[in-house]
């Protein structure tokens, strides 16, 4: 039997972060946070979590992080107490670490029976069967499937896309077909509510694909709201159960296998409908975790299917910050993953819907970029730390030719100083005629029909007007002396070179640009 010590449970936790994992929304207010309660719809959030405690005011919900645990994922106490205790690494907000005793296992410590996993694995293929039907049934959700988002009837079927309605018809569903409720709530598919002391279907009115295991079982789903709307979580996947650990899980591997073993790569997206919108464009190597951060186990059991991986994420910040995150992530593997850069704005999902036909052509036309110079390309600082990183990539990259390429990508890193060269985002100012200015390339940017070399110089950061390409064979890094001419060209003049390019015996860059 195992002892919890629940105190110690509940001062190691934070309340916080266990909400903030299965709430979407959770913002702060004043000294706590608010977020739409998990519990009841709503149109204005009134959940409150404290340092110690929640309520909510609409519907009267209140308790602690074990009663909420509790609540949410529709256990018992106990078994509350044992999802907290071995969480602690992920949810604790202190050093102090919960105190388990065990003196023999617990009959719920126990890895399932052959009969009780089946009896999940049946109540899980089940529901995806309602699913299934409910969405052939719904004119909404083939509507937001196929019109808002483009994905056609072959993708939906693929990736087993389906519709969560609301009400009580899973509950029926499956009791006709002789699925208790406590089997249900194992799996994940019912939830208990504390007010009621009823089960109710865990998703409700939302676009749902099924998330399998290597075995192609349904061990879980994720479910989109079909409208957005500030009451609701966005997302919503089914919690962890026995079978369901989302941190360990891709979705669209198990359909994606064959073409990664055939293409020798995956494209690893943040979202269901990217995946789905992708083989919509006839690119099955599609992948995403499963409404979670990237984990090492994510990446691990990628790459043993893998050979390389392109990162596709959303071109907003925190897509970006979510790539940049994956350098210690991937580890030692980072030289394997390149990242694609999508145009502002854009997701997968997005872009195949805005290109459609042609969306797979102008895919293979962006622009790529290896995760070592995303991953830098968010540091204010190379530290010594940062370059011993960098080399430990460099070092496990074995293939000479790869190797050379991110020397090359990141060398202007690596200047005498420890300076990151930091994109800047777009200046308020273009460069006047006459007007002359020193600084380090970031890039080239169109503007209108006109292409500007961006130009920065501390915090000060203009756009060049160019009159001519030859400015493109230029490193990113490189410190130039720009003077405005009267016909909109630029006269580069370089101030100082990288002293690799002089050793390496190239042409002056003077000499590139024709100046």
């Amino acid at each position: 039997m195992a002892d919890y010590d629940v105190d110690s449970i509940k001062q190691a936790v934070s309340l916080l972060a266990v909400i903030e994992e299965h709430v979407e929304g959770v913002r702060r207010a004043g000294d706590h946070h608010v977020c739409p309660c998990p519990f009841h719809n709503e149109k204005t959030p009134s959940f409150h979590v404290y340092s110690d405690h929640y309520h909510c005011y609409g519907c009267g919900e209140h308790g602690d992080v074990v009663s909420f645990v509790q609540k949410i994922r529709g256990i018992s106490f106990r078994e509350s107490l044992k999802v907290l205790s071995g969480e602690t690494s992920t949810w604790q907000h202190s050093n102090r670490a919960a105190t388990v005793v065990t003196t023999q296992p617990a009959a719920e410590d126990r890895v399932l029976s052959p009969d009780d996993r089946e009896r999940m694995i049946t109540a899980l293929r089940m529901t995806q069967s309602f699913y299934e039907q409910e969405r052939g049934k719904s004119r909404s959700a083939k509507t937001y499937l196929e019109v808002e988002r483009g994905i056609l009837t072959g993708a939906c079927a693929a990736y087993g896309a389906g519709y969560a309605p609301k009400g009580f018809g899973l509950t029926q569903y499956l009791k006709e077909r002789g699925i208790s409720e406590e089997v249900a709530l194992k799996a994940g598919v019912l939830a208990y509510s504390s007010r009621t002391g009823k089960t109710y279907p865990q998703l409700q009115e939302r676009i749902t694909f099924p998330i399998y295991n290597s075995s192609g079982e349904v061990v879980g789903f994720g479910g989109r709201a079909l409208e957005d709307a500030q009451s609701v979580p966005k997302y919503l996947n089914t919690p962890q159960t026995p079978l369901f650990d989302k941190s360990a899980l891709l979705f669209g591997l198990l359909q994606a296998q064959r073409a990664i073993e055939t293409k020798k790569f995956a494209i690893l997206c943040e979202g269901y409908f990217d995946v789905a919108s992708l083989a919509t464009a006839g690119i099955a190597n599609a992948v995403a975790s499963c409404g979670t951060a990237f984990t090492a186990s994510h990446a691990e059991l990628l790459l043993k299917t893998a050979e390389r991986v392109l990162v596709l994420f959303d071109s907003d910040r925190a897509g970006k910050k979510a790539i940049a995150k994956m350098f210690d992530v991937f580890g030692d593997a980072t030289h394997r993953v390149s990242v694609g850069v999508l145009p502002e704005g854009h997701d997968p999902s997005s872009f195949v819907k805005a290109y459609g036909h042609q969306a797979r052509e102008e895919l293979s036309r962006l622009p790529l970029q290896s995760l070592l110079k995303s991953y830098l390309e968010g540091l204010d600082e190379i530290t010594i730390k940062e370059r011993a990183k960098i080399e430990a990539v460099l070092g496990h990259c074995s293939d000479p030719e790869r190797r050379r390429r991110l020397e090359k990508e990141v060398e202007h890193y690596l200047v005498p100083g420890g300076k990151a060269d930091r994109k800047v985002d777009l200046p308020a100012r273009y460069m006047r005629e006459t007007e002359s200015f020193e600084g380090i390339l970031r890039g080239i940017e169109s503007v209108g029909d006109r292409r500007y070399a961006v130009l920065a110089r501390g915090t000060e950061t203009i756009l060049v007007p160019l009159a001519t390409r030859n400015i493109d064979s230029v490193p990113l890094g490189s410190r130039l002396h720009l003077r405005g001419c009267q016909d909109g060209s630029v006269k580069c003049t370089i101030v100082k070179l990288e002293q690799k390019r002089a050793m390496r015996g190239e042409p002056e860059l003077d000499q590139s640009l024709g100046g």
